[in-house]
């Protein structure tokens, strides 16, 4: 879920504000690279974050970040504003997948390879769906960039309720 979330992101951000939004190749250099980069800063910082703060704390906030940032690359439409939502965006999206492998690996250690495997399998899964199934849904018509965003907002809206089950014991 995560992933259709990210590869939505990462490869239909240059058409849906383009496109959709009318916003300058500028802003989307901009905004995408805001968003790498506070994924690149958001997982150090959850590092730091993670040694004085329960990590099942973070990975509960961490969806509402995303969610946020999604909310706002989809509803925002002044295009001088828009590179907030990327870095919020990027921030949260840093630090869900290793706090998804850390916490479960934390929980069955047992299972700590499998658990490891299982999750990249998991991930690459989601991008290719992000990034393919939207490119074909597109292609034949039926789906829209922004509806592809708001699929991702909702993946977001699942990771809430993921985190929170996920982290109640």
């Amino acid at each position: 879920v995560y992933g259709i979330a990210e590869a939505i992101i990462g490869n239909w951000t240059p058409s849906f504000l383009t496109e959709d939004k009318h916003f300058s190749v500028q802003t989307v250099s901009i905004c995408l690279s805001l968003f790498w980069i506070c994924m690149t800063l958001g997982r150090l910082l959850t590092t730091f974050l993670t040694l004085r703060i329960d990590a099942r704390l973070i990975y509960r906030v961490i969806p509402w970040i995303i969610f946020l940032g999604l909310a706002m690359i989809v509803y925002m439409t002044q295009e001088q504003r828009i590179h907030w939502a990327y870095i919020l965006t990027g921030l949260g999206c840093a630090a869900f997948y290793p706090l998804s492998v850390s916490l479960a690996t934390r929980y069955y250690e047992a299972a700590k390879e499998t658990l490891s495997s299982l999750s990249i399998a998991a991930l690459m899964m989601g991008v290719g769906i992000g990034s393919s199934a939207v490119g074909f849904f597109k292609d034949q018509m039926s789906l829209t960039l922004k509806q592809a965003f708001l699929i991702a907002l909702s993946c977001s809206a699942i990771l809430l309720i993921m985190s929170f089950l996920l982290t109640r014991h």
